[in-house]
């Protein structure tokens, strides 16, 4: 248990810097714009997927097209949610859990709502409900199309719902028919589009299909190849998205949605260019990279222009600035021809063609990012009268993401008197996780960090730490840690001299590049103890802003900056007094399903 204390907490150290870097905000006040929300997966939140996870807001399809047609924007997307999550959220009227996000009040203005939510239903193991004593697996569903007369057996249980040892779980259809009534019950006048899945096996080395599924398949005499395996996934994939022409075919929902053809869009690039299809997609083998990103911003743009809800000139010309300006502010010292770039991007005819011209100019170069160059600044610079200082409220704080059990020992893994969030008059906020001195008592069990390290499965930092962080590398760990502090505001403290700290993160960058490349990383640090204080610290600006419900329900939100004005950001706090007086800070992180409470510390 106590290992599993201590893989938490550096578990929780990488979700900082991915929390560090998910700044936006504020509604633009004045004149009203057309609004679009964004609900769903992964795929819609973008967290992985944009590259480097700091130029989130330049790559991530929903800040593009939200920006390059100057709409209000809001991304209320939820990595891993399945459509039963989705549902489960819009039929949950319950301020106390949207406060100041305003995930439902954003619904009920939109103009446009675009969901992305169909692909977890069976992308990932069903253990759930019904599915606990006869899961459906990617490894059975994958042998089931397979075959030469292809089933879809497991699929079909999803889609249709299951019933199981007296329990039943609602399938992917009735889920979708209930996400639509909840919408037009909270806004009849939006339009809805459901993105259709893509097709990711872009690649033969394709995560989704394991190598005990490849094996099954090469015995059952399934010729393995590229094509062999993209055929397959659509054959998958098609299946999946029949629960929208379900849908849609129901009566009483006909014509409810439009569906935005990811899957067409991809395949297209696919049969044109298999070798540029392939960067379609994020080093997982699953979420869309920033080019996937961009060709299902093109889609979705060729639909509200069909529908008058954006105007293509504008749009064109606002993304070729865009684009431009990526090229200088993170490309100029790269090794891409930026004029040539830009040329062809100014003589674009449309924004598909933009998005091709730049991704075949910086396909491959690392850019630099040392510096994120967002240009926006808050409408709204209001701040908190006087300094506050807040400490975690370990009783109202929750990671859903860990073990059972495991929140109950984290108030002994994390300094109380050091870690939390501090408000300043100045307008610049801090937070703070520090370790506490148990920390090391802890390790002594299991030989120092050295043994701990040595039993973690932390193969999946070299998935996805260098797309979040290009240029990241072990072996210059500190200048790695400065890129870090220089583009995401994340950086290590401890209340030792620099140099030994340095030498800590030296030490660590040794054994966990040991970990994870066992062949050619070495590491002969056999005893590395933590530095007293050790801890990791979120550096930002802020701004306060007033939310109104139509009930006159109004909550304090505090969204950090930079910003784009017309959206907000990932993380929002609540600001609030409870019920004893206190100053309270509240804050939902739904990807790692973390429910944070902090309360003034006097």
């Amino acid at each position: 248990m106590k290992k599993k204390v201590i893989a938490a907490v550096l578990v929780i150290a990488l979700l900082a810097c991915c929390v560090a870097a998910l700044a936006a905000c504020n509604k633009n006040e004045g004149e009203r714009k057309t609004e679009i929300v964004y609900l769903g997966d992964s795929i819609a939140e973008g967290i992985l997927g944009a590259s480097p996870l700091g130029l989130r807001h330049e790559y991530a399809y929903a800040n593009v097209i939200g920006r390059r047609n100057d709409y209000t924007y809001y991304n209320h997307s939820v990595s891993g949610h399945l459509t039963k999550d989705l549902r489960a959220i819009l039929e949950n009227t319950d301020l106390d859990y949207d406060r100041a996000r305003g995930l439902l009040l954003h619904v009920g203005e939109a103009d446009i709502i675009h969901i992305s939510i169909l692909g977890n239903d069976v992308l990932q193991d069903r253990v759930d409900g019904a599915f606990e004593k006869e899961p459906v697996t990617m490894h059975n569903i994958i042998l089931e199309a397979a075959k030469e007369e292809p089933e879809y057996t497991s699929i079909d249980r999803v889609l249709n719902g299951y019933t199981a040892d007296g329990v039943t779980t609602a399938g992917s259809v009735e889920n979708i028919k209930a996400i639509v009534d909840a919408l037009r019950r909270l806004n009849p006048d939006a339009l809805i589009i459901f993105q259709s899945v893509y097709n990711p096996i872009m690649d033969v080395d394709t995560p989704l299909i394991k190598q005990e599924t490849r094996d099954a398949l090469t015995a059952a005499g399934f010729e393995i190849t590229l094509d062999s395996l993209h055929r397959l996934g659509d054959l998958l994939i098609e299946r999946l998205n029949s629960a929208l022409t379900t849908v849609l075919a129901t009566e009483g929902y006909e014509n409810s949605f439009v569906i935005a053809d990811g899957h067409a869009a991809f395949n297209a690039v696919y049969n044109a260019d298999p070798s540029r299809a392939e960067g379609l997609i994020y080093p997982d083998g699953i979420h869309p990279s920033n080019e996937g990103h961009a060709v299902l911003a093109d889609l979705t743009q060729g639909i509200l222009e069909e529908r008058g809800l954006a105007d293509k000139g504008s749009a064109l010309q606002e993304y070729k600035t865009m684009r431009k300006n990526v090229l200088v502010n993170y490309f100029a010292e790269s090794g891409a021809d930026v004029a040539a770039a830009s040329a062809a991007i100014d003589g674009a005819a449309d924004c598909a063609a933009v998005t091709k011209a730049f991704f075949d100019a910086t396909r491959g170069v690392t850019p630099d990012y040392s510096e994120i160059n967002g240009d926006f600044a808050s409408r709204d610079t209001r701040t908190v009268d006087s300094d506050i200082s807040f400490k975690i409220d370990w009783d109202k704080t929750s990671i859903g993401v860990l073990p059972e059990g495991i929140d109950a020992l984290l108030p002994m893994a994390i300094a109380s008197t050091t870690s939390g969030v501090t408000l300043r008059a100045d307008g610049t906020i801090s937070i703070e996780l520090r370790l506490s001195s148990m920390v090391s008592g802890f390790l002594g069990n299991y030989g120092g960090l050295a043994g701990l390290i040595g039993g973690l499965d932390l193969t999946f930092l070299d998935t996805y730490l260098t797309p979040i962080m290009p240029g990241f590398d072990f072996d210059d760990i500190l200048a790695s840690l400065e890129l870090a502090e220089a583009a995401l505001g994340v950086k290590f403290v401890a209340d030792v001299p620099e140099a030994e700290l340095n030498a800590f993160l030296e030490g660590l960058a040794a054994l966990l590049k040991s970990a994870i490349y066992p062949e050619t990383g070495s590491a002969d640090v056999t005893e590395l103890a933590i530095p007293d204080g050790l801890g990791l610290v979120i550096e930002s600006t802020y701004t306060l802003k007033e939310v109104a419900y139509p009930d006159g329900t109004t909550y304090t939100a505090i969204c950090l900056t930079p910003s784009d004005p017309d959206t907000q950001p990932y993380l929002v706090f609540s600001l609030y007094e409870n019920e004893y007086g206190e100053q309270t800070l509240n804050a939902m992180v739904d990807f790692v399903k973390l429910s944070l409470t902090l309360i003034e510390r006097v």
